[in-house]
């Protein structure tokens, strides 16, 4: 029994003397996670992070009939043909997709737009309309939600632009290539 009681005691003794340390130990990890560990503390600088811009560019001429592929979008979405002009695409540095598409109607009437996607926003801006022979550019275009309803652009976005995995834009001869050969697979970035 004596061997009991001393081993007890002996125990309790302990804990008694880790007790402090063990309450020290818990609250440094609690200060740790609480970001409040001065060994590790730094304040984050939003001025240092750098912030998106969208690049300056020009407005293209008028697309050459030449130039121009169709491309498939879903036709139950719209009773027009669509094109593409084949040399005015272009990926800026800030990653913007710009290009101009042609909506031809069945009897013929032609829109044709100046735009741009931003794959990793999934966002849209028209920049310019055509008005006779040149572009018209729109004051204060605004970026906007690519969702269903801008089926073209929804299309283009899923289909020849951007990569599902990654929401980056392929490489420009990758976005030539899938309009060329009407490529809606999937897609990877890296090839």
């Amino acid at each position: 029994m004596p061997e009991k009681f001393l081993s007890r005691s002996l125990s309790v003794f302990l804990l008694i003397l880790m007790a402090p340390s063990l309450l020290v130990a818990k609250d440094d990890r609690i200060d740790r996670l609480l970001g409040n560990d001065p060994m590790i503390r730094s304040e984050f600088d939003e001025s240092l992070v750098e912030q998106w811009k969208e690049d300056k560019f020009a407005l293209p001429a008028m697309p050459q009939e030449d130039d121009l592929i169709n491309i498939d979008i879903d036709k139950g979405k719209s009773p027009y043909k669509h094109s593409i002009d084949i040399k005015n695409i272009s990926i800026g540095q800030d990653y913007v997709v710009r290009y101009t598409i042609v909506l031809e109607s069945t009897t013929g009437i032609r829109n044709v737009f100046y735009e741009g996607i931003y794959c990793p926003a999934g966002e849209y801006k028209t920049y310019a309309v055509a008005s006779g022979d040149e572009f018209r550019a729109i004051s204060k275009p605004v970026w906007k939600k690519i969702n269903e309803s801008h089926y073209y652009r929804f299309d283009m976005k899923k289909y020849y632009f951007c990569d599902k995995a990654s929401n980056q834009p392929f490489k420009l001869e990758k976005i030539v290539r899938r309009i060329q050969y009407n490529d809606q697979s999937p897609g990877m970035l890296i090839e």
